[in-house]
Protein backbone atom coordinates (compact mmCIF):
# COMPACT_ATOMS: atom_id res chain seq x y z
CA UNK A 1 0.00 0.00 0.00
CA UNK A 2 1.45 3.24 -1.05
CA UNK A 3 -0.35 5.53 1.74
CA UNK A 4 -1.86 5.30 4.36
CA UNK A 5 -4.22 2.16 5.40
CA UNK A 6 -7.79 2.42 6.91
CA UNK A 7 -9.72 -0.82 8.22
CA UNK A 8 -13.03 0.38 9.10
CA UNK A 9 -14.78 -2.80 8.33
CA UNK A 10 -16.74 -4.51 11.06
CA UNK A 11 -17.19 -7.72 8.80
CA UNK A 12 -15.48 -11.24 10.05
CA UNK A 13 -12.12 -11.55 8.02
CA UNK A 14 -12.56 -7.74 6.07
CA UNK A 15 -8.57 -7.75 6.44
CA UNK A 16 -7.33 -11.70 6.19
CA UNK A 17 -3.55 -11.98 5.62
CA UNK A 18 -3.69 -15.56 4.98
CA UNK A 19 0.19 -16.55 3.99
CA UNK A 20 0.59 -12.93 2.23
CA UNK A 21 2.87 -9.77 3.36
CA UNK A 22 0.93 -6.63 3.09
CA UNK A 23 3.09 -3.56 3.17
CA UNK A 24 2.04 -0.52 4.49
CA UNK A 25 4.18 2.63 3.43
CA UNK A 26 1.80 5.05 5.21
CA UNK A 27 0.26 5.16 8.35
CA UNK A 28 -1.97 2.09 9.77
CA UNK A 29 -5.62 2.37 11.34
CA UNK A 30 -7.93 0.08 12.30
CA UNK A 31 -10.80 2.39 13.46
CA UNK A 32 -13.52 -0.65 13.71
CA UNK A 33 -12.35 -2.29 16.71
CA UNK A 34 -14.81 -5.37 15.86
CA UNK A 35 -13.20 -8.63 16.81
CA UNK A 36 -12.06 -11.38 14.22
CA UNK A 37 -12.33 -8.20 11.59
CA UNK A 38 -8.43 -8.54 11.23
CA UNK A 39 -7.09 -12.53 10.55
CA UNK A 40 -3.64 -13.13 10.47
CA UNK A 41 -3.25 -16.49 9.71
CA UNK A 42 0.60 -16.78 8.99
CA UNK A 43 0.92 -13.91 7.33
CA UNK A 44 3.79 -9.92 8.11
CA UNK A 45 2.58 -6.85 8.59
CA UNK A 46 5.05 -4.73 7.21
CA UNK A 47 5.54 -0.79 7.92
CA UNK A 48 8.13 0.17 4.92
CA UNK A 49 8.69 3.13 3.26
CA UNK A 50 9.75 6.80 3.98
CA UNK A 51 8.48 8.98 6.77
CA UNK A 52 7.35 8.95 10.04
CA UNK A 53 3.91 6.46 10.77
CA UNK A 54 1.67 5.94 13.05
CA UNK A 55 0.26 2.85 13.98
CA UNK A 56 -3.24 2.62 15.25
CA UNK A 57 -4.44 -0.90 16.45
CA UNK A 58 -7.07 -0.38 18.27
CA UNK A 59 -8.55 -2.48 20.94
CA UNK A 60 -6.89 -6.48 20.54
CA UNK A 61 -5.11 -6.40 17.70
CA UNK A 62 -3.54 -9.81 17.31
CA UNK A 63 -1.18 -10.35 14.26
CA UNK A 64 1.26 -13.26 13.38
CA UNK A 65 4.37 -11.51 12.30
CA UNK A 66 5.19 -7.44 12.37
CA UNK A 67 8.18 -6.27 10.31
CA UNK A 68 9.48 -2.48 10.57
CA UNK A 69 11.17 -1.49 8.17
CA UNK A 70 11.37 1.81 7.12
CA UNK A 71 13.60 3.68 5.20
CA UNK A 72 16.13 5.18 8.21
CA UNK A 73 16.75 4.00 11.79
CA UNK A 74 15.54 7.46 12.78
CA UNK A 75 12.31 7.33 11.37
CA UNK A 76 9.46 6.21 13.70
CA UNK A 77 6.70 3.91 13.73
CA UNK A 78 4.33 4.94 16.66
CA UNK A 79 2.29 2.90 18.31
CA UNK A 80 -1.40 4.40 19.58
CA UNK A 81 -2.48 0.83 21.48
CA UNK A 82 -0.74 -2.73 22.45
CA UNK A 83 -0.08 -5.16 19.95
CA UNK A 84 -0.21 -9.33 20.41
CA UNK A 85 2.39 -11.17 18.59
CA UNK A 86 1.38 -14.69 17.79
CA UNK A 87 4.92 -15.07 16.53
CA UNK A 88 7.65 -13.37 14.99
CA UNK A 89 8.15 -9.13 16.00
CA UNK A 90 11.37 -7.68 13.93
CA UNK A 91 13.01 -4.34 13.59
CA UNK A 92 14.46 -4.40 10.09
CA UNK A 93 15.93 -0.67 10.18
CA UNK A 94 13.45 2.17 11.94
CA UNK A 95 12.39 3.47 15.60
CA UNK A 96 9.48 1.64 17.56
CA UNK A 97 8.05 4.59 19.71
CA UNK A 98 5.48 2.38 22.63
CA UNK A 99 4.57 5.39 24.63
CA UNK A 100 2.35 3.42 27.40
CA UNK A 101 1.67 0.96 25.17
CA UNK A 102 3.51 -2.52 24.87
CA UNK A 103 4.14 -5.53 22.72
CA UNK A 104 2.69 -8.52 23.76
CA UNK A 105 4.89 -11.40 22.89
CA UNK A 106 2.30 -14.13 22.74
CA UNK A 107 3.19 -16.88 20.67
CA UNK A 108 5.86 -19.95 21.67
CA UNK A 109 8.71 -20.07 20.05
CA UNK A 110 8.74 -16.73 18.24
CA UNK A 111 11.38 -14.14 17.99
CA UNK A 112 11.47 -10.26 18.62
CA UNK A 113 14.68 -8.82 17.08
CA UNK A 114 15.74 -5.43 17.89
CA UNK A 115 17.37 -4.27 14.84
CA UNK A 116 18.66 -0.68 13.60
CA UNK A 117 16.99 1.86 15.47
CA UNK A 118 15.43 -0.38 18.08
CA UNK A 119 12.43 0.68 20.39
CA UNK A 120 11.69 3.41 22.91
CA UNK A 121 9.52 3.59 25.80
CA UNK A 122 7.69 6.11 27.90
CA UNK A 123 6.11 3.48 30.27
CA UNK A 124 5.17 0.19 27.66
CA UNK A 125 7.04 -2.54 27.73
CA UNK A 126 8.01 -5.39 25.58
CA UNK A 127 6.15 -8.21 27.53
CA UNK A 128 7.23 -11.99 27.34
CA UNK A 129 3.95 -14.02 27.52
CA UNK A 130 5.36 -16.99 25.89
CA UNK A 131 8.54 -18.44 25.09
CA UNK A 132 10.33 -15.69 23.08
CA UNK A 133 13.93 -15.36 21.61
CA UNK A 134 15.90 -12.19 22.03
CA UNK A 135 18.03 -10.96 18.97
CA UNK A 136 19.38 -7.91 17.82
CA UNK A 137 22.27 -5.30 18.24
CA UNK A 138 20.18 -2.37 19.04
CA UNK A 139 19.73 -1.35 22.72
CA UNK A 140 16.52 -2.65 24.46
CA UNK A 141 14.05 -1.13 26.37
CA UNK A 142 11.66 -2.42 29.34
CA UNK A 143 11.23 -5.82 28.91
CA UNK A 144 8.66 -7.78 31.46
CA UNK A 145 9.12 -11.54 31.27
CA UNK A 146 5.86 -13.31 32.86
CA UNK A 147 4.22 -16.53 34.10
CA UNK A 148 6.12 -19.60 32.74
CA UNK A 149 7.43 -18.01 29.94
CA UNK A 150 11.05 -17.89 28.87
CA UNK A 151 13.21 -15.40 27.47
CA UNK A 152 16.29 -16.62 25.51
CA UNK A 153 18.43 -14.26 24.68
CA UNK A 154 20.34 -15.19 21.25
CA UNK A 155 22.10 -11.96 20.13
CA UNK A 156 25.75 -12.43 21.18
CA UNK A 157 25.67 -9.28 23.25
CA UNK A 158 22.22 -7.88 24.29
CA UNK A 159 22.34 -4.31 25.33
CA UNK A 160 19.66 -2.84 27.80
CA UNK A 161 18.51 0.47 29.43
CA UNK A 162 15.19 0.24 31.11
CA UNK A 163 13.00 -1.41 33.47
CA UNK A 164 13.23 -4.90 34.02
CA UNK A 165 10.79 -7.40 35.56
CA UNK A 166 11.04 -10.98 36.09
CA UNK A 167 7.22 -11.70 36.88
CA UNK A 168 7.71 -15.58 37.78
CA UNK A 169 9.74 -15.74 34.26
CA UNK A 170 13.38 -16.47 33.19
CA UNK A 171 15.58 -14.55 31.55
CA UNK A 172 18.06 -17.10 29.90
CA UNK A 173 20.98 -15.79 28.42
CA UNK A 174 23.24 -19.06 28.21
CA UNK A 175 26.81 -17.88 27.10
CA UNK A 176 25.95 -14.32 25.52
CA UNK A 177 26.10 -11.12 27.81
CA UNK A 178 23.39 -9.61 28.76
CA UNK A 179 25.13 -5.51 29.15
CA UNK A 180 23.24 -2.92 31.21
CA UNK A 181 23.78 0.65 29.68
CA UNK A 182 22.99 4.27 30.05
CA UNK A 183 21.84 4.47 26.53
CA UNK A 184 18.23 5.26 27.30
CA UNK A 185 18.19 5.95 31.11
CA UNK A 186 20.70 6.81 33.54
CA UNK A 187 19.83 4.03 36.05
CA UNK A 188 18.85 0.58 34.68
CA UNK A 189 16.45 -1.43 37.22
CA UNK A 190 15.90 -5.36 37.95
CA UNK A 191 12.57 -6.56 39.58
CA UNK A 192 12.48 -9.97 40.41
CA UNK A 193 8.73 -10.83 41.29
CA UNK A 194 7.85 -14.55 43.14
CA UNK A 195 4.83 -15.66 44.22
Amino acid sequence: VYGNFTLSSPVAGALTLATFDLGVNGNFTRSDNTAGNVVANTGTLSMDGAGNATFTAGTQLSLYNVDINKDALATTVTLSASLFIQNDFTITTGTVQLSTFHIRMQGAGGTFTNGSGGYNSNGGFLIIEANTSLDGASVYSNIDVRSTATATVTAATLKFSGILHLTDGVLAVGANTFTFTNDLVTTPDVFIHTD
